[in-house]
């Protein structure tokens, strides 16, 4: 791949499913040499949804054009959690056979988390498994679900429950797409980007404390640059650990089982953004570390009064139209989340700001009063 001085690499070692993720500013030429380079003369198919077809499939396909490369098959899904189901999954691959897709083909994953996560799942079982390249255009998606290889769908029972681990051949993180998000949106990746700090590395969320946090939401291109490359290169550095979330990968998870719980009591709609989730997420498990005796109450307020700073939820009554539920009701939906195990619902911790532990080990009493103060 041509001219990469500018762009910052991180590498992902996985042994024989190592791979890198690019990060830099305006890569189309960047990925079509990269697929020029390795994937030149296959068949390629592009997934997308509705809101990034024209904005960044099209563009991509006129820079592979240029390059000499036969222009990509263009597929597009309603934008939404709801295009992660059995049916639009369904779809895809009948997509691929109809168009000839065959074993030395690629995917292209263009979009959010939803098209990396159904590309992805996609990628690892059409033929039993084809090569994939992920292209986030979300914020979200650049810092988390991009990078690791967690591919699935939803069904009603829940989220991701169906899915498989699946490494992509390549991640471009282009932050010239991230201009064209809403603001809601930027703060919903915000969220994920504030979690590598909470539960990793204390130095870089002080990074984020001290104003960088907002020059990154007003698209300061060293701010994005550096916080994308230090979220890549901890995702990486955990995924490098524990491939398949045996051990200390599932630190990742921080804010996430509360987070999931409420996406699905709020039917996974407009109501609550993943983010948004994984904020409110990461306030409940803050408060859940107090009510445990890890966190100080002044710990827990730095870490609400910085997510309210950056106009994200903090409580249950930041969503609007809230369903009206009880402790029971997310009592049964966490008792489905995937890390639940024969001991109960495991949940992240933080011992200390940047420092966190996978425990069951908790009275249930404890995680109901919490629950029932963030409801009430």
């Amino acid at each position: 791949m041509k001219d990469i001085s500018d762009i910052n690499v991180v590498d992902v070692h996985l042994t024989a499913r190592s791979y890198k993720i690019y990060i830099g500013c305006n890569l189309n030429e960047q990925i079509a040499d990269f697929i020029a380079d390795y994937y030149g003369d296959k068949s390629l198919f592009i997934l997308c949804d509705t809101s990034v077809e024209e904005l960044y499939a099209r563009p991509l396909t006129e820079a592979l054009r240029a390059k000499g490369v036969n222009a990509p098959h263009i597929y597009s899904v309603p934008s939404g959690e709801q295009s992660k189901s059995v049916h639009i999954y369904a779809d895809c691959l009948s997509w691929l056979v109809q168009e000839g897709a065959k074993r030395d083909s690629l995917i292209i994953a263009v979009g959010g988390g939803v098209i990396g996560d159904l590309a992805g799942f996609v990628a690892a079982s059409y033929m039993r498994g084809i090569d994939f390249i992920q292209v986030p255009t979300t914020l979200l998606a650049q810092v988390e679900s991009s990078v690791g290889g967690k591919t699935a769908i939803n069904i009603p029972e829940g989220k991701n429950l169906v899915g498989a681990f699946y490494q992509p051949k390549a991640v471009f993180c282009d932050s010239a797409v991230l201009k064209t998000l809403p603001m809601r949106e930027l703060r919903a990746g915000y969220a994920e980007i504030y979690k590598y700090g909470l539960l990793w590395d204390s130095a870089f969320m002080a990074w984020l404390e001290d104003g960088h946090a907002e020059a990154l939401l007003k698209h300061d291109l060293h701010a994005v640059h550096y916080a994308v490359k230090r979220c890549c290169e901890i995702k990486a550095e955990i995924v490098s650990q524990d491939e398949r979330e045996g051990g200390v990968r599932a630190l990742l998870n921080l804010g996430h089982t509360f987070g999931h719980a409420l996406e699905a009591l709020c039917s996974y709609d407009d109501r609550l953004r993943h983010g948004e989730a994984v904020a409110i997420g990461m306030c409940l498990a803050a408060r859940f570390s107090a009510k445990l005796g890890y966190l100080s109450s002044a710990d827990v307020e730095i870490i609400e009064a910085h997510i309210r700073r950056v106009g994200l939820p903090s409580q249950y009554a930041d969503i609007p139209d809230a369903p009206e539920i009880t402790v029971d009701d997310m009592m049964k939906v966490m008792a489905k989340d995937k890390k639940a195990d024969a001991k109960g619902i495991n949940f992240v911790v933080m011992q200390a700001l940047g420092r966190t532990k996978v425990t069951s080990s908790y009275a249930a009493d404890d995680l109901h009063n919490v629950l029932h103060e963030f409801l009430n």
